[in-house]
């Protein structure tokens, strides 16, 4: 009861962080985390082979390991909820695990209201990220489907710009890849919001590869994942991404790796399923 109480506050824009998963915040120092998110967005999230439409999505959480140059430095938590009307909010959290809570105190929050439609057709609704803890960053993009009106809002730095069909925002652009791929679908073009400005990403499917995971071992559809601005040639930044997708879970993302390059410096993150539980709590 509780949580739809505050499901219906959050949709009508009176509670923004209402809910949240219970724990710990992820460090400052980890100032890279944001672009990590952007990544991770287009790539870690479950859609359950259970459901009849194999479009549509049953209320589930996850967690995954983040690892960066070999260190385990936090967990990723994501919960998908519905209020049984059509209208879903997915919520993703970064924060810190063992010995990294001693020197990370930020936490990292996204948050997607959108619809979903028989037959899967998907209309974000709202979106936030929020970045709590000594650097604050506060992002939301509103989508007005009938005004064809994309408002977004950057720290209080605000602007509108034409909505097109199709845009999604960063959370609700994963399940929009992975019901694709349940659907057999080739699209390998997507336009995404982060609220600060939109990007398109290239999507390409990878030669499958069997993996052993704390799942068991999975049958998985690698994906590579580019955007479009990644690499830019001004300040020699590039990001290479892979996402395995296991067959045998609905597309579950089990695995993501991301190789950063900005000039002489790499660096390198893996986030690895640890846990998947299907139904809201």
């Amino acid at each position: 009861m509780a949580a739809n109480i505050a499901f219906r506050r959050w949709r009508a824009g009176t509670v923004h962080t209402t809910w949240r998963p219970r724990r710990r915040r992820l460090g400052a120092s980890a100032r890279r985390l944001p672009s990590l998110l952007c990544l991770c967005s287009l790539s870690v999230a479950a859609v359950m082979p259970s459901v009849p439409d194999p479009s549509l999505l049953e209320p589930f959480e996850a967690q995954y390991r983040l690892v960066r140059n070999g260190f385990t430095i936090g967990n990723v938590d994501r919960r998908l909820d519905t209020d049984g009307s059509g209208e879903y909010r997915f919520v993703s959290e970064i924060y810190a695990a063992g010995l990294a809570r001693l020197f990370f105190r930020d936490r990292y929050i996204e948050t997607s209201l959108f619809t979903w439609r028989e037959g899967g057709e998907l209309l974000p609704q709202r979106y936030s990220f929020q970045r709590q803890g000594r650097k604050r960053v506060n992002r939301n993009a509103t989508f007005d489907w009938q005004g064809k009106v994309l408002q977004l809002n950057d720290n209080d730095r605000r602007k509108k710009m034409e909505l097109d069909a199709g845009v999604l925002d960063r959370l609700s652009s994963e399940l929009a890849i992975i019901r694709d791929l349940r659907l057999g679908r080739t699209r390998s073009f997507y336009r995404i919001t982060d609220g600060k400005r939109v990007r398109d990403y290239v999507v390409k499917l990878e030669e499958p590869e069997w993996l052993d995971t704390p799942l068991g071992r999975l049958d998985t559809q690698p994906l590579s994942l580019a955007s479009i601005m990644d690499d830019d040639e001004k300040s020699g930044k590039t990001r290479q991404i892979t996402v395995w997708c296991a067959r045998d879970l609905g597309y579950l993302p089990v695995r993501l790796k991301v190789k950063e390059k900005r000039g002489s410096r790499t660096r390198h993150y893996e986030i690895d399923i640890k846990s998947f539980q299907n139904g809201s709590a």
